[in-house]
């Protein structure tokens, strides 16, 4: 039985992954916040500040590290500390097919937004004028087909 642990204990450990990340204009505290409320803490997955202040340190697979590199590439560039970030769900549709229609209404070239299908999260870096007008879109946009229940 010991052996059966010891072997999934293994297992775990190969399956993570850690990765220092060195960030170019998003704060560190803002990509921790991004991370644990987009990516989310599961099993033994962490992210703490590196030693440096542009520096975080993620430790978790190879599929949630992809998602977060996902998301800073995205997000994370200079200037970044001066925008806000909004996690809008969504409800019926995937964020992902709400991204094109909304690219072409919205006339903002800051604006960017990143679905993650995975949470039902449209991430959103813009101002907040641009936002109120994008969820106005959004709650027009995400409605419930007829006789359809929500996922």
């Amino acid at each position: 039985m010991s052996a059966l642990l010891l072997m999934l204990g293994l297992l775990l450990q190969e399956s993570t992954r850690t990765e220092v990340i060195f960030l170019e204009g998003l704060p560190a505290e803002r990509a921790i916040l991004l991370y644990e409320r987009v990516i989310g803490q599961e099993g033994e997955s962490t992210i703490v500040l590196g030693r440096q202040p542009n520096v975080v340190v993620v430790k978790d697979t190879p599929e949630r590290l992809k998602r977060f590199h996902a998301l800073l590439t995205a997000l994370d560039h200079q200037g970044a500390a001066a925008a806000k970030i909004y996690l809008r769900p969504v409800r019926y549709l995937l964020p992902s097919e709400l991204v094109g229609v909304a690219a072409e209404v919205m006339d903002d070239p800051e604006l960017r937004m990143i679905p993650d299908d995975h949470s039902r999260q449209l991430v959103v870096m813009c101002r907040p004028k641009t936002y109120l007008q994008l969820d106005r879109l959004l709650r027009r946009l995400d409605v419930a087909s007829p006789g359809a229940t929500p996922p």
